[in-house]
């Protein structure tokens, strides 16, 4: 249920097939998520196939990296910026991966501070 109205994410997807659009007549989760009326998201960021967990975290890792510590906001740029970082084992990610939205579009976002403060739940043993 993801009615979340004009609040639109940018889905940054680390998994297998998730944008596996060579079946025409099986939609894929990205598609599904772009096409919900009132909700979904806005663009994704997904694997058309199989790919290597290591080059999924490098590319993940990179993306966040571009948007929150660099302050990149074009989608574009932020994905070019996360595939110049993969290594020769991780090469096919480059074709592989692929956006289905608009790379001109700027991720609006708010960054709230952390509070470095955390409230963990207390778990006791009975006696």
């Amino acid at each position: 249920n993801l009615h979340n109205g004009g609040a639109l994410p940018v889905f940054v997807e680390a998994t297998c097939y998730s944008s596996r659009f060579a079946y025409p007549n099986n939609e894929t989760l990205d598609e599904s998520l772009l096409r919900l009326a009132g909700g979904g998201a806005v663009a994704t960021w997904g694997n058309t196939t199989l790919g290597l967990d290591s080059g999924h975290k490098n590319l993940r890792e990179r993306f966040f990296y571009a948007v929150f510590d660099s302050g990149v906001t074009e989608l574009g740029p932020v994905i070019g910026y996360a595939k110049l970082g993969l290594d020769s084992r991780n090469l096919d990610l480059h074709d592989t991966y692929i956006l289905l939205g608009d790379p001109a579009m700027d991720l609006y976002m708010t960054v709230v501070p952390w509070t470095d403060e955390l409230f963990l739940p207390l778990v006791m043993r009975g006696g």
